[in-house]
């Protein structure tokens, strides 16, 4: 079971990443020492989800070199609960804790889409004690690129949620928010 849940996490990852990066057709090598765990599968393709995030930014990164192959190599760290992906062909690595929800956070912050940070700053404009911005970021970085689509936010806070649903519907590719 271990063994077929390895391959499992292979297979579904190097997928993920073949449909974010169509039409790039690059050729991505990936060493994948992480937990598969037993049971449910349903954690284990979360983590998948959000790692993909993390390597797409890597290609897209090499991409941008001119360079139509990468090699990623990814490992966790069960002292720390630290994975890392590390970029082999030019050095490069990225340090992921797990956070709120279980969602996989860069120990460096990381922005990748002008839109989660643009709206995060309009909502720090409008409510000054916004609670874990960098979080909140990071997690409109996955519903912008659809690997936590929907996405969902939770808060007390009816003028926040009115104000982030306000901002987000008005975002170049968001068609509409209910």
């Amino acid at each position: 079971a271990g063994e077929d849940r390895e391959a499992f996490a292979l297979s579904y990852l190097k997928q993920r990443l073949h449909e974010s990066l169509t039409p790039w057709r690059g050729n991505i090598n990936i060493n994948l020492e992480v937990p598969c765990g037993n049971g449910d599968i349903r954690p284990l393709v979360r983590y998948l989800r959000l790692l993909s995030f993390y390597i797409h930014a890597m290609v897209l990164e090499q991409a941008a070199s001119g360079s139509t192959s990468l090699d990623v190599y990814v490992k966790f760290d069960h002292a720390t609960e630290v994975t890392t992906v590390t970029n082999m062909t030019n050095g490069k690595s990225t340090q992921l804790k797990p956070g709120s929800f279980q969602n996989l956070y860069p120990v460096k912050p990381l922005s990748l889409d002008f839109r989660a940070s643009n709206t995060v700053i309009q909502l720090q404009n409008l409510h000054p004690n916004l609670q874990n911005p960098l979080e909140l970021s990071q997690i409109l970085e996955f519903y912008f690129s659809k690997t936590l689509a929907p996405a969902v936010i939770l808060s007390q806070n009816e003028d926040l949620l009115h104000d982030l649903t306000t901002f987000l519907a008005q975002s170049k590719g968001v068609d509409g928010i209910l």
